[in-house]
């Protein structure tokens, strides 16, 4: 199985504490990867708006892959590089996401 942090479920964990660094520490340490759901109201949010830049900072310190682009719609997300390739989950639907986000963390793992 896969170990997942979503912050929902992390609310015991997250409570009390300031939640950008503790955000910031998740992304940058302890994450192989960080998928990204993009949309059109994607770039209206603050807090998405945080979570990529953070997300940005943490791939360009690496020499793998960090960054998991999964579109929901045709929006173009200023800051994410148009060369980074990505998965259109209108095309492949959820199930298959999930496999191919699976298959991501076995081969980083092998």
């Amino acid at each position: 199985g896969l170990s997942v942090f979503y912050d929902f479920d992390q609310q015991a964990q997250l409570w009390g504490s300031n939640v950008r660094v503790k955000l910031a520490e998740v992304y940058a340490n302890d994450a192989l990867f960080m998928v990204v759901f993009l949309s059109e109201s994607y770039p209206e949010r603050d807090w998405t708006d945080f979570e990529l830049s953070v997300g940005k900072e943490a791939a360009e310190k690496r020499t793998t892959d960090y960054l998991l682009p999964l579109r929901l719609d045709d929006v173009k997300v200023v800051g994410v590089k148009s060369t980074i390739g990505y998965v259109d989950l209108r095309e492949v639907g959820v199930k298959k996401a999930a496999e191919l986000v699976s298959e991501k963390v076995e081969a980083a793992n092998a």
